[in-house]
């Protein structure tokens, strides 16, 4: 993983040598460099895409230019020049062929930012939700503008504002709840794993206790959260304890404060 954002001049000469390897740069080029004057700006987003065009030189051959059009950091966005092509030769076959040449560095180029996305990636931070305390890979991860924004917004899950509005007298929800959180800071490239409170998941289980349920059968008659009308205390027990790592008999006689 790169310790400081890649210039555009880098990810030129990082396509380019791809092209050359796989044998797709054309005979006859004279000239294959990054343009000065962007060559030193760094690439610190994935919003961005590549521009290629052919077209005959002002004065001799042929030229394939190819710039950035996006937002490449906080406050640069627009058109910026990534570098260019060039051969002497103005045949029609040469012209096919710095065309070519363009898509090929269009499709590279995109191919490579999505295989190294994380090295283009230098701003904000990013959250990824867990619903079990062994889950691998997240089940949905968004971006927020500091790490604390998205601290605040995991911890939000266990509050009552949250619970009421997301899932109080609606429909089972088809999102697992989210047990523990990783966050990524883009910037200092650390990662920060944070979970709830003891406090949090009291919040959590008062909830589950106010939802009416069968007393002979002891089954839920109303959803919790992505637990259906129907399930058995004791499905929600077991999630408790597996998910937060304490016990029911904590979380009843106050162990857990």
């Amino acid at each position: 993983m790169r310790k400081k954002p890649m210039m555009i001049s880098e990810f030129f000469h990082a396509v380019d040598s791809i092209l050359k390897a796989e044998g797709k740069i054309p005979a006859g080029i004279e000239t294959a460099q990054p343009c000065l004057s962007s060559m030193d700006r760094e690439l610190r987003t994935t919003s961005w895409t590549i521009l290629h065009t052919a077209a005959y030189g002002s004065n001799e051959g042929i030229c394939l230019d190819l710039a950035i059009q996006g937002r490449i950091a906080d406050g640069a966005e627009g058109r910026f020049d990534l570098g260019l092509y060039r051969t002497l030769s103005t045949h029609d076959e040469d012209m096919y062929a710095m065309a070519k040449l363009g898509a090929d560095f269009y499709m590279t180029g995109l191919r490579y930012l999505q295989d190294h996305f994380e090295d283009f990636e230098w701003e904000h931070a990013q959250i990824c939700y867990f619903c079990s305390p062994v889950q691998e890979w997240p089940s949905d991860c968004s971006y927020g503008e500091t790490v604390k924004e998205l601290e605040d917004r995991f911890h939000a899950h266990y509050t009552w504002d949250f619970l009421t509005d997301e899932y109080l007298g609606k429909p089972v929800s088809k999102k697992r709840f989210p047990v523990r959180a990783v966050i990524y800071d883009m910037e200092k490239r650390k990662e920060k794993e944070i979970r709830p409170t003891k406090e949090e998941i009291k919040v959590l289980w008062d909830w589950f206790g106010d939802i009416p349920m069968d007393p002979e059968t002891e089954c839920l008659d109303e959803a919790f959260p992505h637990f259906p009308a129907g399930t058995h205390r004791e499905d929600v027990w077991h999630w408790f304890e597996y998910s937060f790592g304490i016990s029911v008999h904590d979380l009843m006689y106050g162990d857990a404060d």
